[in-house]
């Protein structure tokens, strides 16, 4: 039986092969999914969460830490997520532990999802776009960082 740490490797290496093969439709990808006057989103855009176990309280977007909170309390989700976001604009979460405190009202239902909630965060996604004359490229990249160690996860350009 392989380890977590083998798992994790071997979807990596999976995800690596697949979005760099054939089969998928990086232009489809890359197109906005969700479009508002707040919100330009696309599937490209989260290419980083393939290997995250957790979500990083600090960075992440509302929809994402409504889903993690919602394994605490499917009816204060929007709530707490809500309170999470205000209070990070004025200083980041450094443990969970300080989440609970600064949030104290759903204090209970962070420590029932507080196994996929963190403080910070072991996987980014790169985007670069270059430019020459009329000729555009994108290109976005997922990547884990562990200590000194950075490893690619998988790249997607259009």
């Amino acid at each position: 039986m392989a380890s977590p740490a083998e798992q994790l490797e071997q979807q990596n290496a999976d995800f690596a092969k697949l979005f760099h093969s054939s089969l998928v439709n990086v232009d489809l990808l890359s197109r906005p999914s969700i479009a508002s006057d707040t919100r330009n989103e696309s599937a490209a855009k989260y290419l980083g969460l393939w290997v995250v176990r957790q979500v990083n309280v600090n960075s992440a977007p509302r929809h994402v830490l409504e889903a993690a909170l919602t394994f605490g309390s499917v009816k204060d989700a929007p709530k707490i997520a809500e309170e999470i976001i205000r209070q990070r604009q004025t200083k980041p979460f450094t443990n969970i532990d300080e989440l609970k405190k600064g949030v104290f009202r759903y204090s209970d239902s962070i420590d029932k999802c507080k196994d996929f909630l963190t403080t910070s965060s072991s996987v980014f996604t790169i985007r670069i776009t270059a430019i020459s004359g009329v000729a555009k490229v994108t290109a976005i990249a997922a990547v884990s960082k562990e200590g000194d160690k950075v490893k690619q996860i998988g790249v997607v350009s259009d």
